[in-house]
């Protein structure tokens, strides 16, 4: 069992009930929210099927042992933890991919994952992490931009969809080394 160490800030619930209007959720779908807290997503979703976990209420996620009936998760992750780098060391960073990853690897029957990430996370996502989920059958959908001045500015909520089409992001896997030039 990995135990998270995070700072709990919540999402306001009319911040959710815009997500929500945005981005619906199909009620014939099994619902999770990973990362609940006090309930301000997880008490406006409607769905007959759904579950969460909360580290605060004794809810581990690693622990969650219905990863084969759940097809969304709508969440605001926590935005760095404790989790294992390349060498298997735990270290205290951004962890909005690695989890992403985790849910997109563990759970057969997922086919929609929306994050609500902050503008200092967003970067996390990488031309070649965005790559990694491609192969893995994800794409970005859409990505839905709110500000707040409860937290700190801009916010995403980035909806990854399992598909096969042409998503609307377009990606340069190329890193770019060479400073300005003049034509």
């Amino acid at each position: 069992m990995q135990t998270l160490d995070y700072f709990e800030i919540q999402t306001p619930v009319d911040v959710w009930s815009e997500i929500l209007k945005l981005n619906p959720i199909n009620t014939d779908d099994c619902f999770y929210e990973p990362f609940r807290g006090t309930g301000n997503l997880y008490n406006q979703v409607t769905n007959k099927n759904k579950y969460w976990s909360e580290i605060t209420q004794g809810k581990d996620v690693f622990d969650f042992d219905k990863k084969n009936e759940v097809n969304v998760i709508y969440t605001n992750p926590p935005f760095k933890t404790n989790i294992p780098d390349k060498k298997g060391q735990m270290k205290y960073k951004n962890c909005v991919f690695y989890f992403l990853d985790y849910f997109i690897t563990s759970y057969p029957n997922l086919h929609t994952i929306g994050f609500l990430i902050s503008y200092k996370t967003f970067h996390s996502f990488t031309p070649n992490r965005l790559q990694q989920i491609k192969n893995k059958g994800f794409q970005i959908q859409n990505i839905t931009i709110l500000n707040t001045k409860y937290w700190w500015g801009n916010y995403f909520f980035i909806l990854f969809r399992k598909f096969d089409g042409e998503s609307p992001i377009k990606i340069i896997p190329k890193t770019f080394s060479n400073g300005p030039q003049v034509l």
